[in-house]
């Protein structure tokens, strides 16, 4: 059964003017981002919107998130999940995503992207903004970038040097080697639009507008375009090992070797749903 809701004041952004989704929930096409926190898929998105599913279970249950903004970035290891979205929005789960509390981020902006590694944990917005929290995300600190392009998405590898990337508009790529607490701008070689980035040890994948793909060996420090053989939009990155997985407008592309090639894959049209946005 199909129940919308209407709203007398709604956000620009929805989809239907005056109208909110109401039944059924969760519904793939309003979750933008999902995380795997090692013990459920958690999926986030429009109106405050957040669906877990346990591993292995296959089974999507919607959560009381807290917020009615849009959730545009989640994060979790373990129990603890973090998401960010619209207004500075933080909400955070010791529950593997059962139970929500919001947070104070200390910023109004649109928060667009969130990573951590053990107690610490980052997310990045609009007009460059950096936040962090050093205590699984209870209290948060702004950080200066250096930019004041939109941050779109965030990576970082603690247990090795402390090096975290963040890539947003027109190419921007920040770089940190102390866990973010200072950043500096380093050289992409491109002025589209960074949407995502993932990495494993020393070697970053950084993807975004017009099919480009951005490949990094040093942990961030130095960039190579690689041919991605597509022009869509690459709005997702993830992997296990030196498998990779890219997602993007009606498009999935793969690769076994690290990144260095791509094979495109049968996807499932335009608007995936949150398993194929769900990493770990």
């Amino acid at each position: 059964m199909l129940v919308l809701i209407h709203c007398a004041a709604f956000p620009a952004h929805a989809q239907g003017e005056g109208w909110r989704w109401k039944n059924p929930i969760p519904n793939a096409k309003r979750l933008v981002a999902a995380c795997n926190s090692g013990e459920a898929v958690v999926a986030v998105g429009y109106d405050g919107e957040i669906a877990v599913s346990s591993l292995g279970r296959g089974k999507w249950s919607a959560r009381e998130s807290g917020t009615s903004d849009l959730l545009l970035g989640v994060w979790g290891n373990g129990r603890v999940v973090v998401a960010v979205g619209n207004n500075g929005i933080v909400v955070r789960s010791l529950d593997n995503g059962c139970a929500w509390s919001p947070e104070q981020s200390g910023v109004r902006v649109p928060l667009m992207g969130v990573w951590g590694g053990k107690s610490r944990i980052l997310a990045v917005g609009w007009q460059g903004v950096i936040i962090k929290s050093s205590d699984n995300g209870r209290t948060w600190f702004q950080k200066e970038s250096g930019v004041d392009s939109v941050l779109m998405g965030i990576w970082g590898r603690p247990g090795r040097d402390g090096s975290v990337v963040a890539v947003g508009a027109d190419g921007v790529v920040v770089l940190s080697r102390d866990l973010g607490e200072s950043w500096r701008l380093v050289e992409s070689g491109t002025k589209r639009t960074l949407m995502d980035i993932w990495g494993n040890g020393n070697r970053a994948i950084a993807v975004g507008e017009g099919g480009l793909i951005l490949l990094s060996v040093d942990g961030g420090e130095s960039w190579k375009r690689i041919e991605s053989g597509t022009t869509e939009s690459l709005h997702a990155v993830w992997g296990a090992g030196s498998f990779v997985n890219v997602t993007g407008t009606g498009c999935v592309l793969t690769s076994l070797d690290g990144g260095l090639t791509w094979t495109p894959q049968d996807g499932s049209g335009p608007e995936m749903g949150p398993e194929k946005a769900a990493r770990p």
